[in-house]
């Protein structure tokens, strides 16, 4: 089976645009909140517990008892009535109004929310909007900076940076090594009472991100300067996705980097993926000409095939993107391919 890609850029969506997102591009923060049904308070309440044992031979332990669970606590949406979540009993609910006013304490106007939406059935909360930097090597690539909440217990608040390439709607986070640890692209509050007194530690992580966004994009300054010929990027592959081959008393075998021998299905998967990388290398559209043949047209094609490959339902897919958008990680193969074009 190989690996296909949605190739058309304007049926591919960023991660922040699934299920229940909504366009609030150019409207005011309360309209926004309204706009994409985030405008609902949520409250914690007691978990009481229906228990009864239908077959103990004490009559009055059959009945139905409600009991209270001491260390847990029901998270509800006071609009709907609807329940978010199980949380502990020290879990402090961060209203979604609240974090919009986080973010324009830490930004002010130069954050341009764009995205906004729920998931989980309002469980969780998310608002995205370009980041005030503009990028000087690459000025198709544009710093993005967004919140996801969550009422559920599922995540910390997370506030996050991505870079985003808008022809081929690919989304950019990556951890910096080495001597670029000054940066940071994502930064987290726990759901308790003293989140109000980590502003000054969260405007440092700000700094921080602006500081990731220039770095990525000296970065990708990097990467449009190193020439990459076909022979370059096999090397480049074979290190990224080994298939190591020898003959062994007549017979073909494959092992992995580890030196353990890999199955026909692996072998088959593997072969696939790189085939599906170096296609994509040469024939994408979304690929600029003066970009293909160096490093950032290949970190380009890989992350198409991370982000954009048809790998079942679509919005499992989104969703595990938008995840990895939250903890700044979105390409494994992606990062592992910037690490290797860096140097050090």
């Amino acid at each position: 089976m190989t690996t296909e890609i949605t190739r058309n850029p304007s049926h591919r969506h960023a991660p922040w645009e699934s299920v229940d997102a909504e366009d609030i591009s150019g409207l005011g923060i309360n309209e926004a909140i309204k706009v994409a049904g985030l405008d609902f308070t949520v409250a914690k309440v007691p978990h009481v517990a229906e228990v009864s044992l239908p077959e103990s031979n004490n009559p009055a332990l059959r009945l139905p008892r409600k009991v209270e669970m001491p260390d847990s606590r029901l998270t509800v949406n006071e609009t709907t009535g609807d329940i978010l979540g199980i949380v502990g009993k020290g879990y402090h609910v961060i209203q979604t109004e609240q974090v919009v006013g986080l973010m324009d304490a830490l930004v002010g106007d130069g954050w341009s929310p764009e995205w906004a939406g729920k998931r989980k059935g309002g469980a969780q909360t998310f608002m995205f909007g370009k980041l005030p930097y503009e990028m000087q090597n690459m000025p198709d690539v544009q710093p993005y900076m967004g919140f996801l909440n969550s009422f559920d217990g599922s995540t910390a608040l997370r506030v996050a940076s991505t870079a985003m390439v808008p022809s081929c709607t690919n989304a950019l986070s990556t951890t910096f090594y080495g001597k670029n640890n000054n940066t940071k692209s994502v930064f987290s509050f726990k759901h308790t009472a003293n989140i109000w007194n980590r502003i000054d530690a969260a405007r440092e992580a700000l700094h921080l991100q602006v500081e990731w966004a220039k770095e990525m994009d000296r970065q990708i300054g990097v990467l449009m300067n190193r020439p990459l010929s076909r022979e370059g990027g096999n090397i480049i592959l074979n290190k990224l996705v080994p298939l190591n081959g020898e003959v062994v008393n007549g017979e073909q075998i494959f092992r992995d980097d580890a030196g353990k021998v890999l199955s026909d299905r692996a072998i088959t998967m593997r072969g696939n993926k790189r085939e599906a990388i170096l296609t994509n290398w040469r024939d994408s559209e979304t690929i600029l000409p003066s970009a293909r043949m160096t490093g950032w047209g290949l970190v380009q094609a890989i992350s198409e095939i991370e982000q954009h490959a048809n790998q079942g339902d679509a919005t499992a897919q989104g969703d595990k993107l938008m995840d990895r958008v939250a903890v700044g990680r979105v390409g494994n193969l992606t990062e592992k391919a910037w690490r290797e074009l860096i140097p050090a």
